[in-house]
């Protein structure tokens, strides 16, 4: 037997499980999961990016070139591989 959702609808199942939970004292405007690694790229209410492991390793660091740029779009290459940090860097110029 299927639940009912409050609207009569039947809920879509979630193929998700929260793992772990991180504070971070910076406010988050974006974050963008890899397509294909376990990396997700963060981007920060002052301009920064950050790039992570699902494991919370920092993996680098884009620091804004002026203060609090708004980062408006983030993007993976289709293959979910390469130059993120350059191509980031090249668009926030």
């Amino acid at each position: 037997m299927s639940e009912i959702g409050a609207n009569g609808a039947t809920p879509t199942p979630c193929f998700f499980k929260q793992i772990d939970e991180k504070h971070i004292a910076q406010e988050v405007k974006q974050m963008l999961w890899n397509p294909k690694m376990d990396l997700i790229a963060l981007a920060f209410a002052n301009g920064d990016i950050h790039l992570y492991r699902m494991t919370w390793q920092k993996v680098w660091t884009l620091n804004s070139p002026q203060q609090n740029l708004n980062i408006t779009s983030m993007a993976w290459r289709p293959d979910g591989k390469g130059e993120t940090r350059r191509r980031i860097l090249e668009k926030k110029i």
